[in-house]
């Protein structure tokens, strides 16, 4: 077979898990050897390429980090300031055809929602059920309902809602707002049993 002969390592030398090279340099007499661990020089046409690499990565961190600084809500957390933006009405309305879904508190607070559909319209439903603290509501997607904290069914119209508004302001057209400091009340009384 064609190709380099297969060589043994004598006593005292390198094994195959420890990798020697023959430094191959110019004016290099063959008989010294380097491994492949020890640090390299790095060549003065390299350090141009390294400084672009290095500048391009950190103004690539600054970026996502502004990115990061405008897209989060001002304000301390469950603090708001007026409504949030939680979507465009549009993209919202299109996901809801798979069925309500559930919406952390923007600002990080206490005041997570669901966001469903009634009557064909998009509503914020608070996750408490009225009159009931500490009894929240979940959605149960293989029955398609809401159920209170003991497995009732509750309707949405038994659900207070936050006030919801579509922006009509030219830079947030159509986005969909939700303002957590007015709770609005169920339009329909809850049903208690006795």
């Amino acid at each position: 077979m064609p190709g380099r002969p297969f060589t043994v390592p004598a006593h005292g030398q390198a094994s195959p898990k420890d990798p020697i090279r023959t430094d191959t340099t110019a004016g290099s007499s063959g008989g010294s050897q380097r491994r492949d661990t020890d640090p390299v020089a790095i060549a003065k046409k390299d350090v141009p390429i390294l400084v672009m690499s290095t500048v391009i990565v950190v103004a690539a961190g600054l970026a996502v980090a502004a990115a990061i600084l405008f897209l989060v809500p001002r304000g301390e957390t469950g603090e708001s300031s007026g409504p949030v933006r939680i979507g465009l009405a549009s993209s919202i309305e299109k996901q809801l055809e798979e069925g309500p879904f559930f919406q952390a508190d923007p600002l990080g607070g206490n005041r997570s929602f669901w966001v469903a559909l009634e009557d064909g319209e998009i509503v914020a439903l608070v996750i408490e059920a009225p009159g009931r603290p500490g009894c929240v509501v979940d959605y149960r997607g293989r029955d398609e309902t809401f159920v209170d904290c003991d497995g009732e069914p509750v309707a949405t119209e038994a659900l207070d809602r936050y006030s919801l508004t579509v922006s009509t302001d030219e830079a947030t057209e159509g986005a969909l707002l939700v303002d957590l400091e007015v709770v609005e009340p169920a339009p329909a009384p809850a049903v208690t049993s006795p």
